[in-house]
């Protein structure tokens, strides 16, 4: 069946580029091992054909320690966009940013992978998204910790239940055919589908924390796009900096979004959106290997 989405976009995997978004805020210790991760599984997608490019861009939400120096610094082999706010916004800012300017700079055959910038995400299963992507006709592929190969490690055991439990919430509440995992952040969007949302100061997001990773699904649930999951490998066991997940806290915050969301669908068109009203809050410092 033609969606009038994705249907060019697997067919010139030698023209499309892969943007990888990094939401930070002070992960300083974790940009050098990363950055080299990055750059060894993007000489294996072009290696394997899957894609032309793999540029990064890297959303540094007001972080006060050295994050913005130590990307400066490692990215040597990697086209990096380093976004910088005025001040830090939270995580939902962050992706706002993240997925307008992807909107602003990339072709409608480009793809955004977004990961976490902790070093707890393997840039070796973006293979993994395009390929499901490819395969199966999908404009959206979730890295879900609740299929069956997945491998979770380092998770407190309380944070797991909390997580289930809110995932098999959502999923009565605000069912996505081929979704199980709403909140995880590491995932794979096509540009049409970014774009359908998408109006004019960017793409629309109302919470400014972890609600707003369900957020994004629930926007783009209702416009005949494809969902689809691949196994995550989550080593969070390596992270090398302070969690800023308070659970508790975003678990009930989760739960009353999920709750307005289902009940009052038309408050997502309610306005003020978090970050700026125009498309760039932000600046932007392009950082390549052949710089001065």
């Amino acid at each position: 069946m033609d969606r009038g989405v994705t249907t060019s976009m697997t067919k010139l995997p030698e023209r499309r580029c892969v943007y990888l978004g990094l939401p930070a805020f002070n992960e300083e210790l974790a940009i050098a091992p990363l950055f080299a991760r990055i750059s060894a599984a993007k000489l294996d997608l072009i290696k394997a054909g899957l894609v032309s490019d793999l540029r990064v861009i890297f959303y540094d939400d007001g972080s006060t320690d050295n994050t913005a120096d130590q990307v400066r610094e490692t990215c040597e082999g990697l086209d990096v966009f380093l976004l910088t706010p005025k001040h830090n916004g939270g995580l939902g800012v962050a992706m706002r940013g993240l997925i307008t300017q992807f909107l602003d700079q990339a072709q409608k055959e480009d793809i955004l992978v977004v990961m976490d910038a902790d070093d707890t995400h393997d840039p070796n299963q973006i293979s993994e998204l395009l390929i499901s992507m490819d395969r199966h006709g999908q404009d959206v592929v979730v890295a879900s910790r609740y299929r069956r190969g997945s491998r979770v490690a380092g998770v407190p055991p309380y944070r797991q239940v909390l997580s289930l439990g809110f995932g098999a919430l959502v999923r009565i509440m605000l069912p996505i055919k081929g979704i199980r995992d709403y909140s995880c952040g590491y995932r794979l969007y096509t540009y049409p589908a970014l774009s359908v949302a998408s109006n004019e100061s960017g793409f629309p997001l109302q919470e400014s924390g972890f609600a707003s990773m369900p957020e994004v699904l629930v926007r783009l649930r209702g416009h005949g796009l494809a969902f689809g999951e691949i196994p995550l490998k989550l080593a969070y066991d390596r992270r090398l900096t302070e969690s800023k997940m308070r659970a508790w806290q975003n678990t009930r915050r989760l739960l009353s979004r999920i709750w307005s969301w289902r009940v009052f669908p038309n408050r997502l068109n309610d306005k003020p959106f978090v970050g700026g009203e125009t498309r760039s809050w932000w600046s932007v410092e392009h950082l390549t290997s052949d710089r001065a």
